[in-house]
C-alpha cells in the first residue's frame, strides 16, 4: 500500500491579488479571476466573511454571467472560473 500525502498551499503560493480599506476590509482575489477571500481585520485577528474560500483549480462559488444578443443570445462569464 502506498501512502499519499497532499499539502493545502499557503496564502502566499496562490498568487493572490488584494484590496484593502482603511476600515480593515480586504478582498484577495486568485489569478483565474475568482474571489478567494473577503475579510476583516480587526484587533482580535480577522473575520472571514465569505465562509469558503475560492478554489484555485475550480473557481470560486460565485459566478456572473453577461447575456450579449437578442434572438439568439451568446452568454458570457465575466466572473468565476471560465472568465
Amino acid at each position: 500500500m502506498t501512502l499519499h500525502t497532499f499539502e493545502t498551499p499557503r496564502e502566499s503560493d496562490l498568487g493572490l491579488s488584494r484590496i484593502s480599506s482603511r476600515s480593515g476590509l480586504s478582498i484577495s482575489v486568485l489569478p483565474n479571476g475568482c474571489v478567494f477571500a473577503i475579510e476583516h481585520q480587526h484587533e482580535r485577528g480577522r473575520t472571514l466573511i465569505n465562509q469558503t474560500h475560492g478554489s484555485p483549480l475550480d473557481g470560486g462559488i460565485g459566478r456572473l454571467y453577461l447575456r450579449l444578443g437578442v434572438g439568439k443570445p451568446v452568454v458570457v462569464e465575466v466572473v468565476g472560473a471560465g472568465a
